[in-house]
């Protein structure tokens, strides 16, 4: 059992670094001295890796004696397993849609055979199919044009992924469960990246209001992505703008079912 002294002593890397630029020595420069590659002394400086034996009489030869506490082999795998019983990992969030999204992609077949075949036999092409038909199913789409939009995407290269939200700057109201109110920016949701912009679909807000949005999309800043199809009842959609306080790319159904569409920055 170590002396209660010695519960916090300094780490191995910091008193290797402490005892390097008390000699004087830049890190390239006593890398050189002790026989290591640069890169590898600045990696045991910061405590990414673990001296050898060897290297580590090397750097004693050089700086004189060392006692500084070294990170047992494991340590931190082993301590965010003690993590995982306390607060597991979260799940993924799904919004419950109103209709399943196979729904909506047999929808988009019929009102546009031409294009979603054109788009399709590309993605058809992916080598990760599988993925991106898995990640399909797990959406909450709100129209037939969504996913005709979704195909956009594919087509266009976007990858399928899980990403939480919250790791993102904040939005100016607070991504929430509609059902409950319940915020949910922690968890992971499903969503593509294409061309340094990550877009995650059907995500509502509290404002207290509870405001719905088509697509919210990142990309150094947050903008929510609108798809007015047939019958598109503009109503309260100046006042939803207002509320949420992000600034709205708005596209027409004719512009999403045209083969020539792009998505504008």
């Amino acid at each position: 059992m170590p002396d209660s002294k010695d519960m916090f002593r300094i780490t191995l890397h910091h008193q290797i670094q402490h005892l390097r630029r008390r000699a004087g020595y830049r890190q390239r420069t006593a890398a050189g001295l002790a026989g290591l590659a640069a890169q590898r002394w600045n990696h045991i400086e910061r405590g990414t890796r673990r001296p050898t034996p060897t290297e580590r009489l090397r750097i004693q030869s050089l700086l004189g004696p060392l006692s500084g506490f070294l990170r047992p082999r494991g340590i931190v795998r082993a301590l965010r397993a003690e993590g995982r019983k306390v607060l597991p990992k979260s799940c993924p969030f799904l919004v419950l849609p109103e209709r399943p999204p196979h729904t909506r992609f047999l929808s988009a077949t019929q009102r546009h055979p031409r294009l979603v075949s054109r788009l399709m036999s590309v993605i058809a092409k992916r080598e990760d199919l599988t993925d991106c038909e898995y990640l399909c199913n797990q959406l909450a789409l709100g129209s037939c044009e969504e996913a005709v939009f979704v195909l956009h995407l594919l087509a266009a290269g976007a990858r399928p992924m899980y990403v939480i939200p919250g790791y993102l700057p904040a939005p100016p109201c607070p991504i929430v469960d509609p059902s409950n109110r319940s915020p949910v920016a922690h968890r992971p949701f499903p969503c593509f990246w294409l061309d340094g912009g990550l877009y995650f679909f059907q995500v509502s807000f509290s404002t207290p209001r509870i405001y719905t949005v088509d697509v919210l999309r990142w990309k150094g800043e947050w903008r929510v992505i609108e798809i007015d199809g047939v019958g598109h009842d503009a109503t309260g959609d100046a006042e939803r703008t207002c509320a949420l306080k992000i600034p709205v790319l708005r596209f027409g159904g004719r512009e999403i079912a045209s083969p020539d569409f792009r998505l504008a920055a």
